[in-house]
């Protein structure tokens, strides 16, 4: 079966407000960037207009105390719970068990535990 990316990731769960004033779920993507009601998601673009997104890093450098990063795991991002924890492999196996529950397809995805892997979670940070 087929599932949008925006019924995946929890967009038409998001209430979007029209010029109307009336609220209801968020009908796609371009509703929700430009008229979803959740104050947490939303940001201020250079054009002065209010934008929602589903995703707004604490960290736009990459992941906390990795690759470099100047962020500390203490930072969290904020967005749809679909998307947050991007870069723990965990919430990755929760996006594929949700793809794989809503289309009712097996990926065959696996993903060993992190800790199988020197330095995962635990990346040298003098570097």
């Amino acid at each position: 079966s087929t599932v949008t990316l925006d019924a995946l990731s929890g967009i038409r769960n998001q209430q979007c407000g029209r010029q109307n004033r009336t609220t209801s779920a968020c009908q796609d993507y371009e509703d929700f960037l430009e008229n979803c009601t959740n104050s947490t998601l939303q940001y201020k673009w250079e054009d002065g207009k209010t934008y929602c997104s589903e995703l707004i890093p604490a960290c736009p450098d990459g992941c906390p105390r990795i690759n470099g990063s100047k962020c500390s795991t203490s930072d969290r991002d904020k967005g749809l719970p679909f998307w947050l924890n991007r870069c723990n492999s965990a919430a990755t196996v929760f996006r594929v068990k949700e793809l794989e529950r809503q289309t009712g397809t097996a990926t065959g995805y696996e993903n060993e535990d992190c800790g199988s892997y020197s330095g995962c979670e635990r990346p040298d940070v003098e570097k």
